[in-house]
């Protein structure tokens, strides 16, 4: 916290008021704490230091002012002091700056952090700031706003940077142009909890798209979803943890999800290549061949007449190739799959590592929406049927997977749209092609455990050079006055040979032994 600026002028002033009684030094110090800080208007510190009252006496006075103003008195309700206001709005903007965006309870911790670590009274008497704090202190800063962000883990949130994505996005940007947006595909898994705890985080009014660092996880139900640019959607997977897959998952629509099951509930190599093999490629591949028949009808039909005489336009030749966009997930590496993908006209591309929130189309909106979608239809079936479920379910286990089928079709016809899966694509910057969506990312995060641990090395290196270069010069100086005593020794050999003994030895300006000049005594006592 800076230091209280004193105005000496205004500390002269206050003592001159005293002095001269226009303001009475009465029997309650706190009635002349409020007369020079609310009436008279004068600062804390000029106050304190003209030493007429306790900090005590103010800060209870500046309590009873904060506590006693209305919503609508210009400002509002304040727990801080301009000077520690600054210093917390100068650290959201040092995380804003970051993109570490953060929380409005950050915020209030803060807030409280500042305050007791900026105060002289006793931290017992002092109360924690009332709850909402945060929310009126955003409303009354009209910079910022508060944006539902994403949770990202550190090396998420470190990858996701402007010179990490730009070369993919140009790289792109060369490679689309060979497929139309109905071949182009992308396929990714996402955990399937709908009690996930959302979060909302503090921004400024431009931006569109905030994160913040999330906390750790488990969860054991995964959903592959796989979509076009065109709109288009496959039918998903759903790989949930048990050995066979449970019976109230028979109500779940063959066409829109196959069921797997392993003991972990996660998206394993084996359950990806099946996925893939039997529902990806022969789903790509026929629409792939659809659309290029569709598409040399319609070239066909077109014809143009010149000089009166109707020629037929030459069709063009529809690359039947399309291009299927993967994250790098362990499952993924698996060169005899993409082998046969290549085989069967299917171009695979791999975004760079942890930047999915950003460059991939699923990770932009599809599936957030779609587990959204879940839970507000579980809900709704748990309110609606709750009785029934509970009554024929013979575990909790088993109405919660009642719920889970009943609303599964309903959340993924919906997040699945066309009009959204375009939306989303077009929120990655991919197509259609938008370089403009890597402005919102910041140039560089800083990583403070990688830097507490490079000025840890730097400090070891340095101390042990300073103790080499110590060591060093000490051999050199012991060197030097072993020297400069070996020449010492000889002149001075050479001078009591030609001095005699009763005469003292001194050095000149340039350090050559001469003989002292001879001195008188001074009696310096009182006569």
């Amino acid at each position: 916290m800076p230091r209280l600026i004193r105005n000496p002028l205004k500390v002269a002033e206050i003592k001159q008021l005293l002095s001269t009684k226009q303001i009475m030094l009465c029997i309650f110090p706190l009635q002349l704490a409020w007369e020079l800080l609310v009436v008279r208007g004068y600062q804390r510190a000029n106050i304190l230091d003209a030493g007429v009252v306790s900090r005590w006496q103010v800060d209870h006075v500046s309590d009873v002012l904060n506590h006693h103003r209305q919503l609508v008195h210009e400002g509002g309700p304040s727990e801080l002091w301009p000077e520690k206001e600054k210093l917390l709005l100068d650290w959201i903007y040092q995380r804003i700056y970051r993109k570490q965006y953060p929380s409005r309870p950050q915020i209030q911790s803060q807030a409280d952090s500042i305050r007791r670590n900026n105060i002289q009274r006793n931290l017992e008497e002092m109360k924690d700031l009332p709850v909402g704090w945060a929310d009126h202190f955003i409303e009354r800063k009209k910079e910022f706003k508060v944006l539902r962000g994403h949770l990202l883990d550190w090396k998420r949130l470190k990858a996701c940077i402007k010179k990490n994505l730009l070369p993919f996005y140009r790289n792109f940007q060369q490679i689309s142009k060979k497929y139309m947006p109905g071949k182009i595909w992308n396929i990714d898994e996402t955990s399937c909890n709908p009690e996930a705890r959302q979060i909302q985080l503090v921004c400024n009014k431009s931006c569109k798209h905030a994160t913040a660092l999330e906390p750790k996880k488990h969860q054991n139900t995964t959903v592959t979803l796989c979509i076009n640019a065109a709109g288009h959607k496959i039918k998903s997977q759903l790989i949930y943890k048990r050995v066979n897959v449970p019976d109230q998952f028979s109500s779940l629509d063959p066409q829109s999800v196959v069921v797997y099951t392993n003991n972990s509930g996660y998206l394993t190599k084996e359950t990806f290549k099946d996925y893939m093999t039997n529902v990806v490629f022969p789903a790509i591949m026929n629409y792939r061949e659809s659309t290029a028949q569709l598409i040399q009808h319609k070239e066909k039909k077109e014809t143009k007449e010149i000089n009166g005489k109707k020629e037929k336009k030459e069709a063009n030749e529809v690359e039947l190739r399309s291009l299927l966009i993967i994250d790098g997930h362990s499952s993924r590496i698996q060169p005899e799959l993409w082998r046969i993908a290549y085989s069967q006209g299917i171009d695979v591309l791999t975004i760079p590592s942890h930047s999915s929130t950003v460059a991939q189309p699923l990770d932009c909106g599809t599936n957030a929406t779609f587990k959204q979608k879940l839970a507000k239809f579980m809900a709704l079936t748990e309110d609606r049927r709750e009785s029934d479920i509970y009554a024929k379910a013979p575990s909790a286990a088993a109405a919660y997977r009642t719920c889970f089928a009943d609303s599964f079709e309903d959340a993924f016809t919906i997040a699945l749209m066309p009009s959204s899966v375009r939306a989303a694509w077009a929120a990655s910057g991919l197509v259609p092609y938008d370089e403009s969506v890597l402005n919102n990312l910041p140039d560089e995060i800083e990583d403070k455990g990688e830097c507490a641990k490079k000025v840890q090395e730097k400090n070891r290196l340095s101390a042990k050079v300073s103790r080499q270069l110590k060591m060093l010069r000490w051999s050199e100086s012991e060197e030097e006055e072993e020297e400069q005593c070996t020449s010492d020794d000889d002149e001075s050999i050479l001078i009591k040979e030609i001095i005699p003994n009763n005469r003292r030895l001194t050095r000149n300006d340039e350090g050559i032994s001469v003989e002292a000049p001879l001195t008188n005594l001074i009696d310096l006592t009182d006569d």
